[in-house]
């Protein structure tokens, strides 16, 4: 039987990657990531005079990183400002799945105090991919001072769709993606003998997305990396459904206990079993690097 990918099913994904959020550290090194990225960034754009700062997410999720880029963007331009005004920001999200958008609908419903003391925020979610995005032509007028991509980018054609974002950039601005670093575990994995057969996305990473930047004469940087911790002890527990989950995130399959064949099944559980490590309370940790790669325009 063909494996199916995992994000060829919203609700799979969903549940497979909220169980991994929470087994792992993802989503507090994320948020804290993409804060010190967007805070960074937002030093050296020259676009702080716009009457309306626009910022563009695609592939968003539920919005807990967008919310803290929001936040450092809001005190970037509030000292800009000297803090005697709130700065105007229109966020846009790009996201396919109704169920994300809900969650970051819901979480946006009352902004965070911190935010909306700095910045008066505007928020406009769209339910589609990124390619259809751009193929709405409505959009080809509305330029953009910061876009960033954080976990999504491997859903999609990186270098083509870096070239449709760097378009829809207002001179001045800039992107950032948040992807693997080489040589960590998704990198490793897709390269991984038998492994070669899971139905996993193209897992850009950082260098890629340097290498992509240079083609293309853009100005770009590299910031240091960090990494998150996930506890997969469930997954060598063959009646944890939250094991099951996890495994369905780690290789990006639906239902991978249950449908992958036996030989491709051992060799996975060999290879987490190899890159993990074992904490003082004996659970299995890994530890997957991030990169993020900043391009201005």
């Amino acid at each position: 039987m063909e494996l199916q990918p995992l994000s060829s099913s919203h609700e799979a994904y969903h549940d497979a990657f909220q169980t991994y959020r929470a087994k792992s550290t993802l989503t507090e090194v994320v948020m804290s990531y993409s804060r010190q990225a967007a805070a960074h960034v937002i030093q050296k754009l020259i676009t702080h005079d716009a009457p309306v700062f626009r910022v563009l997410g695609v592939g968003s999720g539920d919005g807990k990183a967008d919310m803290e880029i929001l936040k450092a963007v809001a005190r970037g331009l509030r000292s800009s400002k000297d803090g005697h005004s709130k700065p105007q920001i229109a966020a846009c999200t790009v996201e396919p799945s109704s169920l994300l958008i809900s969650d970051f609908k819901r979480s946006a419903s009352t902004l965070p105090e911190e935010l909306a003391n700095l910045a008066d925020v505007s928020f406009d979610w769209q339910e589609t991919t990124f390619d259809g995005f751009i193929s709405e032509s409505s959009w080809t007028s509305e330029l953009f001072h910061l876009a960033h991509f954080i976990c999504s980018l491997y859903y999609m054609d990186a270098e083509e769709s870096l070239k449709s974002c760097f378009k829809l950039l207002t001179p001045g601005g800039a992107m950032f993606c948040l992807v693997i670093k080489e040589n960590s575990f998704f990198d490793i994995l897709v390269r991984q003998g038998n492994l070669k057969r899971l139905p996993i996305p193209g897992f850009y990473t950082g260098q890629d997305v340097v290498v992509i930047a240079e083609r293309n004469n853009w100005k770009h940087e590299e910031l240091p990396m960090t990494h998150y911790e996930v506890d997969i002890t469930d997954c060598f527990n063959e009646s944890s459904q939250t094991g099951s989950l996890l495994l369905d995130f780690l290789s990006h399959t639906v239902n991978f206990r249950e449908l992958a064949d036996p030989a491709l099944y051992k060799e996975m559980m060999d290879f987490i079993t190899e890159v993990s490590s074992t904490d003082s309370k004996g659970k299995m940790i890994l530890r997957p690097q991030l990169s993020i790669v900043v391009i201005y325009k």
